[in-house]
């Protein structure tokens, strides 16, 4: 087979791309989605995400959500709080911290004006709404913690 400048090219830019994949460094640009994972789960492995070669880690949207299907974590109720079943705005500190102590970075991924589908219990669109109210004002102080920004007695 008769090599052309075209293939010969073709196989220098393969062994190029070939060797950078399959560097030692190839991780330091590779981001572990860590979907869905605890905060609590992510935060115990990063030593062992560090030790792999990982500097970022993207992690499901922080926020308030409930339901354990992954699609659940793209149903936001309310976004001055992290309370979801991967954990709360204490435990995602935690991940954050330990992550950063051990030179990874942490991106949380998030999509705005993409609330949770609640059309079951109310007409409106205001959000959190009553009966999420109702639960921060049951456990104030929890919630308070936990807050972000904003005040949890209004929607």
């Amino acid at each position: 087979m008769k090599t052309t400048p075209l293939l010969k090219k073709f196989s220098q830019a393969s062994i190029i791309v070939s060797s950078l994949l399959f560097s030692q460094g190839s991780y330091a640009d590779t981001i572990l989605h860590a979907f869905n994972w605890t905060y609590d789960d992510v935060a115990t492995k990063a030593q062992e995400i560090a030790d792999l070669g990982y500097k970022k880690v993207l992690v499901s949207p922080a926020y308030k959500s409930s339901g354990d299907q992954w699609w659940a974590r793209y149903q936001p109720q309310d976004f001055r709080v992290i309370h979801s079943p991967l954990g709360d705005t204490n435990d995602f500190k935690d991940m954050v911290n330990a992550l950063k102590a051990k030179g990874v970075e942490t991106y949380a991924d998030i999509v705005f004006n993409h609330m949770a589908n609640e059309s079951s219990q109310r007409s409106d669109l205001n959000y959190p709404g009553a009966a999420v109210l109702a639960t921060y004002a049951a456990d104030s102080t929890y919630y308070n913690s936990i807050k972000l920004f904003g005040d949890l007695q209004q929607g």
